[in-house]
């Protein structure tokens, strides 16, 4: 949703192949009103956010082969219209189901790719569950050390 939201994302990775993903917005200023329609006090703008502690984690499906699943609401569509629209972004594959398509991409660089394209191409959609994991306080606190201490690296170079 918030993607959606702000428009006009593009999404690349910090450094090739680093697997890291990396958001270039538009405008701060379209982040900022999104930010404050969608998140609570805690993380309504970018400052509170970058210092915000990490609730979630996001990584490749443990029930589909290490992949980032982004589930398709259409059962009009066709795996073959699918593939056409979503292949550019890297390699996939379309799991039918009952109610949805679920597109299975290897990189989560390719699913958020897909993820900021997908209104252009008509379809609604959404990121798996099965790729988040809620994080404990001791995850968090560890999330947290390696964010300091990755930023005083950053600083001490």
């Amino acid at each position: 949703k918030f993607i959606g939201m702000v428009q006009d994302v593009v999404v690349t990775e910090i450094e090739v192949g680093s697997g890291e993903v990396l958001f270039k917005f538009p405008s701060l200023k379209k982040v900022e009103e999104v930010l404050k329609i969608l998140s609570d006090e805690a993380t309504n703008t970018m400052d509170k956010l970058k210092n915000a502690t990490p609730r979630v984690d996001m990584s490749g499906s443990k029930f589909y082969k290490n992949k980032f699943g982004l589930v398709v609401y259409d059962k009009s569509s066709t795996v073959a219209k699918l593939k056409k629209d979503f292949a550019k972004f890297g390699p996939l594959e379309i799991e039918a189901r009952s109610r949805v398509f679920v597109l299975w991409f290897e990189t989560k660089l390719s699913l958020f790719k897909a993820l900021a394209d997908h209104r252009r191409l008509g379809h609604v959609v959404v990121p798996s569950v099965q790729n988040f994991k809620f994080l404990s306080n001791a995850a968090n606190n560890k999330v947290e050390e390696e964010a300091e201490a990755k930023e005083e690296n950053l600083v001490e170079e």
